[in-house]
């Protein structure tokens, strides 16, 4: 992908991306956010999972906390119910368009590691 020149979607674990930097690779990181007002709604885009919705709530904002910690900048997508999405490709496009402002972006990456 990466000698391609293009993009696909990765659902990693955050301890990927450290991983991700050490190989020169600096993903464009969007963060689907979750709230209780569009935790249904999303999961009726994925179907049926295996765990409740306070359980995927105290994940995601688990996940949230996480981001904030990292050395890089990420998207947000759908903070505070801004957005919502009434199909799987309306989220889709949705990421599509945020990945697209992102990369219209200018990033500084520093030359040394800072851990």
């Amino acid at each position: 992908v990466r000698v391609q020149n293009k993009h696909c979607l990765l659902d990693l674990g955050l301890e990927c991306i450290t991983r991700l930097h050490h190989a020169e690779v600096y993903p464009i990181i969007v963060h689907v956010c979750l709230g209780d007002k569009n935790i249904r709604k999303i999961r009726k885009l994925l179907g049926k999972l295996d765990r409740s919705d306070e359980e995927v709530l105290r994940q995601c904002r688990a996940e949230e906390k996480a981001l904030e910690a990292l050395p890089c900048l990420y998207a947000r997508l759908g903070a505070g119910g801004q957005q919502s999405w009434a199909s799987a490709e309306e989220l889709a496009r949705a990421v599509q368009e945020r990945v697209a402002d992102e990369q219209r972006r200018i990033v500084w990456i520093g030359l040394t590691d800072p851990v």
